[in-house]
């Protein structure tokens, strides 16, 4: 598994505000497709980045590893339950990213306070 990059909450934040500024139509994702309601589509992530953000940091205070903030997030995201429907493989990898990513956002709000 590969280490996460270094997040910068302020700075994502900063980048998505101003996407939204420019109210675009399209919202492409690499490898996901073009989708329309980009303001809409910004907004919701921006909401979500800052309600995992939150739920992490506060169970990184709390001592929990990520398996168990995965866990957490799972009971409280239900976007996380596409999960349950995925094979062996595709679970393994989703599973490794969400992770990652988990370990990003752990180490930015240990960093942060």
């Amino acid at each position: 598994m590969a280490t996460p990059p270094p997040f910068k909450l302020e700075e994502t934040l900063s980048t998505i505000d101003r996407l939204i500024a420019l109210e675009p139509k399209t919202l492409c994702y690499g490898h996901f497709g073009c989708y329309g309601n980009a303001v809409e589509r910004l907004w919701l992530a921006r909401s979500k980045l800052l309600t995992w953000y939150e739920i992490v940091g506060s169970a990184t205070r709390e001592g929990r590893t990520a398996e168990e903030i995965l866990v957490l997030l799972r009971g409280k995201d239900r976007d996380l339950d596409y999960l349950d429907s995925l094979g062996p493989d595709a679970y393994r990898r989703e599973h490794d990213l969400l992770i990652n990513t988990i370990s990003g956002l752990s180490q930015s709000a240990h960093e942060n306070g």
